[in-house]
């Protein structure tokens, strides 16, 4: 389920809009996860960048995890992640407007 979380068109606070957006992605895939013995992490962000509170866990347990593979400080490898992630999004969120383009 993708769905675009626009924090200006609600009246409603960020972390209310983002912690719906974990709930639903929960509801919806924790039966296939658990069907499977999985564990799921729901990665929900607005298009502003904003992370949601699982989403932040999850990446400071991957930047940990990488600074340690690539003997990097944690921090520089926590701003080379965000940094990543960020891109990503303004990626989608592009694609969305712009749509894809059509090679012949």
């Amino acid at each position: 389920m993708e769905r675009t979380l626009n924090r200006r068109r609600s009246t409603r606070s960020v972390m209310s809009i983002l912690n719906q957006g974990e709930e639903e992605k929960i509801k919806n895939y924790k039966e296939a996860c658990e069907s499977r013995h999985a564990t799921f992490t729901p990665l929900v962000t607005s298009v502003d960048g904003l992370f949601a509170p699982k989403f932040v866990q999850f990446g400071k347990v991957l930047g940990e995890i990488l600074s340690e593979k690539m003997c990097m400080q944690c921090s520089r490898m926590m701003g080379w992640l965000r940094t990543r992630i960020g891109l990503s999004i303004v990626r989608a969120a592009s694609m969305c407007v712009r749509g894809t383009r059509r090679f012949e």
